[in-house]
C-alpha cells in the first residue's frame, strides 16, 4: 500500500504564521492555487480513498486534488498535531521552540488512522 500525505493549502491564519488548531478556516486564494498545483502534480495517481479531517481547509484541498475519489472525513480527529500547541492563533515559531513532534510520530499516527 502506498500512502500520500498532503497538507491543506494556505489559509489566512497561515499567512499570519498562526496555528489554527480546530478552528474551521477555509482556504484563501493562494491555498486554492496550491491545491490546484498539487492536483496537477498528482493527476496520474488513481487514489482508492482519501482521508481528511472534517475541517473546511482539508476538505477543500481533498476535493480539488481528487474530486471523484470517495472521501472519509474522520470525525473525532480534526488534525494530525505537529506540535504541543492546543490553542488556535498561537504563533508557529513559539510552538516549535517548545518542541514539535518528530516526523516518525506523524507517520505512525497516519498509519493508525488509515488502518
Amino acid at each position: 500500500m502506498r500512502i500520500y500525505v498532503v497538507r491543506h493549502g494556505q489559509t489566512e491564519m497561515n499567512n499570519r504564521k498562526a496555528l489554527q488548531g480546530r478552528s474551521n478556516y477555509p482556504l484563501n486564494e493562494a491555498g486554492i492555487a496550491q491545491a490546484q498545483k498539487a492536483a496537477e502534480e498528482l493527476k496520474h495517481i488513481a487514489f482508492a480513498k482519501v482521508y481528511t479531517s472534517p475541517l473546511k481547509r482539508a476538505i477543500q484541498t481533498a476535493e480539488i486534488i481528487a474530486p471523484y475519489t470517495p472521501r472519509s472525513a474522520r470525525k473525532g480527529r480534526t488534525e494530525f498535531r505537529m506540535s504541543g500547541a492546543e490553542a488556535s492563533g498561537d504563533v508557529l515559531a513559539e510552538c516549535v521552540e517548545e518542541g514539535g513532534r518528530r516526523m516518525s510520530w506523524t507517520v505512525k499516527r497516519i498509519q493508525e488512522e488509515v488502518a
